[in-house]
């Protein structure tokens, strides 16, 4: 399941655990920006781009030690 939001610190902050499994965040407001909400309570910024019509995610760090304003800035 992904769903498509602006991402602030309330927002985020609000997420619920899911039970099992893992749902994706999609960043209004940077494309290719990327939250990862898994099971284990785990929130992990990604940047997913296409190389070489291949889509790549990569790990940029976790949600709050990383701040909303880093991660797009990583981007």
């Amino acid at each position: 399941m992904s769903i498509i939001l602006l991402f602030t610190k309330a927002v985020l902050n609000k997420m619920v655990i899911p039970k099992e499994g893992r749902y994706i965040l999609k960043d209004l407001k940077k494309r290719g920006l990327i939250l990862i909400v898994s099971y284990g309570g785990s929130m992990t910024f990604y940047l997913e781009k296409k190389i070489k019509n291949v889509s790549v995610r990569i790990k940029t760090g976790g949600f709050p030690d990383l701040s909303i304003a880093y991660a797009r800035k990583k981007r």
